[in-house]
Formats: C-alpha cells, sequence, structure tokens
C-alpha cells in the first residue's frame, strides 16, 4: 500500500477513523493520502492534519475542497514546511482569507522540493467575489500567482491508478510485492471504521 484515498467519508467517530489513518500512514510509510475534511469538526482535522509534520516520508497530501479555513491552512502550511521529501499538494476550497492565502502559496512556491500542486481557482475566485482582495492586494499578488502557474499540475486519481497499475503489471513476473492504491469506497458510519479495520487487519497485524 502505497496511497490511501478516502473521499465521500462518513462515520460516527470521527477521532477514532483519523487514529487508524495515522497508524496506517506511520506503520506503512505511505507516499501520499488524500483525505476531505467534510465531516470532520475542524478542530479535530486540524489536529490530524498537524500530526503529518512527523511523515517526512509523504511525497503527497492531497486536501482539496476541504474548507480548512484561515486557521487549518496554516497549519497545512506548517507541516508543509517540515516535510522535506514532498514533491505535490493539492489544498484549493481551503477558503481562507487574502494574507493566509498568500503566505501559504508564497511558501509553496519557495519549498525545496515540491514541484506540483492544484491552482487555486475556487479560492481566488472566491475571495474577488467577496471583495477579500483589495485592488492593491491583487498587485501583490500576481507574482505568487504566477510563479504557481509555472508549476505541474497536481496529478489525478486516475493518472495514479495507471501508473501503479503499470507498477504491477511490471513487477507480477518477477512475484514481488505489488504497491496499489488503496481506495475508500463510499461509506457511512461504522462501516467507514470498520473498512480501515480491515485494512490495518491485513497490513498490520
Amino acid at each position: 500500500l502505497r496511497f490511501l484515498s478516502l473521499k465521500k467519508i462518513k462515520t460516527n467517530n470521527p477521532t477514532l477513523f483519523l487514529q487508524y489513518v495515522m497508524q496506517l500512514i506511520a506503520k506503512l510509510k505511505l507516499q501520499g493520502i488524500d483525505i476531505c475534511s467534510e465531516c470532520f469538526e475542524k478542530k479535530i482535522f486540524n489536529q490530524f492534519v498537524s500530526a503529518l509534520t512527523n511523515a517526512n516520508f509523504l511525497r503527497r497530501i492531497g486536501l482539496a475542497q476541504s474548507n480548512l479555513g484561515d486557521k487549518g491552512l496554516e497549519v497545512f502550511g506548517n507541516v508543509i514546511n517540515n516535510l522535506t521529501f514532498l514533491t505535490e499538494i493539492t489544498a484549493d476550497g481551503a477558503n481562507p482569507t487574502f494574507n493566509p492565502f498568500l503566505s501559504f502559496y508564497d511558501s509553496i512556491v519557495m519549498h525545496p522540493s515540491i514541484v506540483a500542486i492544484d491552482k487555486p481557482a475556487s479560492d481566488y475566485l472566491r475571495m474577488k467575489e467577496r471583495k477579500f482582495i483589495s485592488d492593491d492586494e491583487r498587485e501583490y499578488i500576481k507574482l505568487t500567482l504566477y510563479n504557481i502557474r509555472r508549476m505541474s499540475v497536481a496529478s489525478t486519481s486516475l493518472q495514479r491508478s495507471f501508473y501503479i497499475k503499470s507498477l504491477i503489471d511490471n513487477e507480477n513476473s518477477n512475484n514481488k510485492i505489488n504497491p496499489f492504491i488503496g481506495k475508500s469506497p463510499a461509506c457511512e458510519g461504522d462501516q467507514c471504521l470498520l473498512y480501515l479495520e480491515s485494512i490495518l487487519q491485513d497490513f498490520l497485524i
């Protein structure tokens, strides 16, 4: 298991669910995690994001459309600055105000290893529509947006699936351990915990 994608998740025990996710990340040294925070309270989810600072083996973190807000984006930025092998992130849909937005993306542009990102189109458009950006600020942010546009676009789940499948096809003939993407089904309530428990049993016991 190299990459875990958790979307459309609803659970009755978000704290335990995120603890399971952290166990998988730490024990298996996953290279990537995509997770959406729609069903988690911001405080709980921010604690989870903050804990990722110890996972310096991560190469991708996807938190797109997670409504992180100013505080959550600040936490995510602090985590990213401590991860020296990170090459790809997604963060659009954080719904921040101007200063946290600018600070976060300036740090992405300056990061020594990040080369790919989702463009913050929805967040920038939202700030413009709500007049969170003054004319002076719009001029100031142009350089940051220019540098972001020069970066590669973050990979999609379909692209990663094809890549992992090619690895599996190449390894099958040699009977080696096959890497794959663990992608969560749409699940609700206790089903989510049972799903993660089954992964833990398969890989950690």
